[in-house]
Order: structure tokens, then C-alpha cells, then sequence
């Protein structure tokens, strides 16, 4: 009978161990999505692009890095769907006007692009993690090596994951920015790939840099919270 007790114990502390995790990711989900709204209003317009500069990609990238890809796409999800049904969340307190604009495609943009790159960083997770594994207070030369390569190549595919995201991001700016331009926009011409790309990308390239290099310096500190 007491065997059956404890049975009976142990599977109420795991389900109150399920809410505590589930009610921790919901907070974590909301927090995540007020920073993509803050980030979105740290916007700074540029005379030479129709797209300003904000700190959205890198809320975006943080979302990607604290959420594995199920969740991170959600809170994405979640913040693109408050300003679809009109509440003034996106660049310039805008909401679903921002779609019918040539910006609208990075918008949408964000939604593969948190999906794939929370992905990576879980595969990243999963075989770059490292375990200190000593019997002594001094560690041989060769584990320092191996232990050095292992960080060297984990950083070496955190930038690459980095440039993945960005890519995507690029990728349906650029696609929707011709798009609206050749079909909604009174422009006197045809608006080129290339073309695109000056307007839209090539001015942001520094400034993407910056903010993966942030994320990538601070990344161990952040993943922590992904295991929580």
C-alpha cells in the first residue's frame, strides 16, 4: 500500500514539475514578445533605404537562441499576429498596414527564419556540449587542445547559423520589396534583385554584424535559459 503511495506522489510532483515548466514558458514567451515590440520601436530612419534601422532582427535572434524551435516560433507568431488583427506593435507603432508596405516581407520573414535558426542552435547545443571532466586540479595539454577546437568549431557554427538567418531574412525583404514595387507602387520602373539589395540589405550589413557578433559573444549566458 505504500509502495502504491508513493507511486501515487511521485506523479503528482511530476505534473506540478509540467505546470511549473509550462507557466515558466508562457512568462518567458511574454517577456520575449515585449522585447520584440520594443525592438521594433528602437527605429532609426535612413534617407538613402525605405527600410529603418531597428533592433528587431536581434530580438528576433534572441527569441531563436532562449526558445528551442517549436517555441520560438510561437512567440514570433504571437507577436506577428497581435499586429495582424491591429494592435500597433511592428516599426513605427504600426500594425497590419506594415504587410500592405514594401517592408512588409521582413515581417514576415521572421516567422521561417526564428523557426530554422532555433533549430541549428539546438543541433549546436546537442554536439558542441561541453563537459569538464577532470580528476586532478590540472588539465593535460591535449584536453585543452580538443577543449579549445570543440569551442572554436561551436563558434564557428553559431556565426554560420547567424548568416543563415540573416539570409532568410534578405531573402523575403528583398522578394516582397520587388513584388510591391512592381505592383502597387507607383515606381517609374521595374525594381531589379540587385537594385533591391542596395535599398534593402547592403546598407544593414554592418549593423547585422554587430548584433551577431553580440549574440554570439553572449551566447552561453543566454542559452541557459533555453534549459530552464
Amino acid at each position: 500500500m505504500s509502495n502504491f503511495d508513493d507511486k501515487k506522489i511521485n506523479m503528482s510532483n511530476l505534473q506540478k514539475d509540467k505546470q511549473k515548466i509550462s507557466t515558466a514558458t508562457v512568462a518567458k514567451m511574454g517577456m520575449m514578445v515585449a522585447l520584440l515590440i520594443v525592438g521594433a520601436q528602437v527605429s532609426i530612419p535612413l534617407p538613402f533605404s525605405p527600410v529603418p534601422l531597428t533592433m528587431q532582427t536581434l530580438a528576433v535572434m534572441l527569441v531563436a537562441v532562449v526558445f528551442k524551435p517549436l517555441h520560438a516560433l510561437a512567440t514570433v507568431s504571437i507577436y506577428v499576429l497581435m499586429g495582424t488583427v491591429g494592435i500597433p506593435v511592428f516599426a513605427g507603432f504600426r500594425n497590419f498596414a506594415a504587410f500592405a508596405s514594401p517592408t512588409g516581407g521582413f515581417i514576415v520573414s521572421f516567422l521561417p527564419a526564428v523557426f530554422v535558426m532555433s533549430l541549428f542552435v539546438s543541433l549546436i547545443q546537442k554536439r558542441f556540449h561541453i563537459r569538464y571532466k577532470t580528476t586532478t586540479t590540472l588539465i593535460t595539454c591535449s584536453y585543452k587542445y580538443n577543449l579549445a577546437a570543440t569551442r572554436i568549431t561551436k563558434y564557428i557554427c553559431l556565426i554560420l547559423t547567424t548568416i543563415l538567418f540573416t539570409v532568410i531574412v534578405y531573402a523575403f525583404g528583398a522578394s516582397w520589396f520587388i513584388i510591391f514595387t512592381r505592383n502597387f507602387a507607383a515606381y517609374p520602373r521595374p525594381i531589379l534583385f540587385g537594385e533591391a539589395l542596395l535599398l534593402v540589405t547592403v546598407p544593414f550589413l554592418p549593423g547585422d554584424a554587430i548584433k551577431a557578433a553580440i549574440l554570439i559573444l553572449c551566447f552561453n549566458r543566454i542559452a541557459k535559459l533555453r534549459k530552464q
